[in-house]
């Protein structure tokens, strides 16, 4: 350690000590860019700031003013959790965000989860050493569970992907029970919530992405999370038959085939896409029998990847003249959903679909004139399918009646499968 570095140390030890806190705040703050490496000056960053965030309970917007310099002046590498001091400094400063007085919780997560998952962005803080870390830690975890549950996938899946699951403990497993009996969920399932939940938003994006090199890598590196988390939730499933493990695991599966088909043989890639349709269609029963909208519900876009997957196109056809269907009349498709449409019946020679939803939708739903790349590619496919031959020698006729007797179809295929899974039962 350099003279300087220790005099720095020093100092601020003594400011400390003879309770200067404003003085010390000041100091530290100087010191910490000249000497980012030492460990010393920043923990003393964290003690003060501890002190300080102690008197501001009542006061949840200085306190998170005060909390937001965390990640500049006491942001630690995984090397630094060595220290034994530091995870309970850490814990100490989670016991004070639970503390906080606020009528809504979830407005003080939202303020909070930027500058902390830029603050512990390593999952050492979250490894456990021996039994007993598990009480004297304690609200490092329930403060994690506080953060998971009010904040929106797209504020922390990117955070808890990257800090993965290696740090659970068999503890975050099980479920717990709080005074009034009330069943608390394994912390792990809000782990993986969040997680499934960005991975699957991230998927789509790129999915619907132009393919380009940046994509295909991402594509490949997304694939690789997925294949991790499904092995962690085939570990879990042993360990512990929860029902939502399960239910992540589908999902994880789902995203598996259409991120990194390859990685799957022939067999196995229909296998599974099998088992994904027998189950999503399992968990529609309670709304068919409700007579529920479907269009609105994830799983039912999930039975419709599946379905174009095995080529199943009349149903597939049957899926999206369901998703038209409004209050006794057809809306038009979004361009996207209109592309994958048309595609789907020209595979089955339905060309009287195709050539009807092209005119009703270009007429309900003009193209705008816009320099968007999504937008000009839509408009180069349709015109090329409005040149191609199949166009011009198919009449436009009213097809209303076919598509209610597709829909229709598609809803009796849904009821049939529910039925007789149920009977197998």
């Amino acid at each position: 350690m350099s003279a300087n570095a220790h005099e720095a140390i020093q100092q601020g030890k003594q400011l400390i000590q003879a309770k200067h806190y404003a003085e010390a705040i000041r100091h530290l703050k100087e010191s910490i860019p000249q000497f980012p490496e030492h460990y010393e000056l920043k923990y003393l960053y964290l003690h003060v700031i501890n002190i300080y965030l102690s008197n501001y309970l009542t006061e949840p917007d200085i306190f998170y003013k005060i909390f937001a310099s965390l990640p500049h002046f006491a942001h630690f590498d995984s090397k630094e959790f060595r220290h034994p001091h530091l995870k309970p400094k850490i814990n100490e400063t989670c016991q004070l965000i639970l503390e906080v007085k606020i009528k809504r919780r979830r407005d003080l997560v939202k303020q909070l989860i930027t500058p902390f998952t830029q603050w512990l962005d390593t999952a050492e803080f979250l490894k456990i050493q021996h039994a007993e870390e598990l009480t004297q830690l304690s609200a490092i975890r329930l403060c994690l569970r506080e953060l998971l549950h009010l904040s929106p996938f797209q504020d922390c899946g990117p955070w808890i992907t990257k800090l993965g699951l290696d740090w659970i403990d068999p503890s975050d497993l099980q479920y717990a029970s709080t005074k009034n009996s009330k069943q608390v969920v394994p912390l792990v399932c809000h782990c993986l919530n969040k997680t499934v939940a960005y991975l699957e938003s991230e998927g789509q994006r790129l999915s619907s992405s132009s393919e380009c090199a940046e994509s295909s890598q991402r594509k490949e590196e997304l694939g690789q999370v997925f294949l991790s988390l499904e092995n962690k939730l085939l570990t879990y499933l042993q360990q512990n038959p929860i029902e939502q493990f399960e239910h992540q695991l589908l999902t994880v599966r789902h995203h598996l085939l259409s991120i990194i088909p390859e990685h799957f043989s022939a067999e196995d890639y229909q296998q599974i896409n099998e088992q994904l349709l027998g189950q999503f269609k399992v968990e529609l029963q309670p709304k068919i029998i409700e007579k529920v909208n479907l269009t609105n519900i994830k799983t039912f876009h999930k039975i419709l990847t599946c379905l174009i997957r095995a080529q199943a196109h009349e149903l597939v056809i049957g899926g999206y003249c369901y998703r038209m269907f409004h209050s006794d009349d057809f809306y038009p498709l979004s361009y996207a959903n209109l592309l994958e449409y048309v595609k789907v019946c020209l595979a089955c020679q339905q060309y009287d679909l195709a050539k009807f939803e092209i005119e009703y939708t270009l007429i309900n739903e003009p193209l705008p004139d816009d320099e968007n790349e999504a937008l000009c590619n839509y408009q180069k496919t349709l015109k090329s399918w409005q040149g191609a031959d199949w166009y011009e020698a198919t009449s436009l006729q009213d097809v209303t009646l076919k598509k209610i007797q597709k829909a229709h179809a598609f809803i009796e295929y849904l009821k049939n499968a529910v039925e007789t899974k149920s009977n197998e039962t």
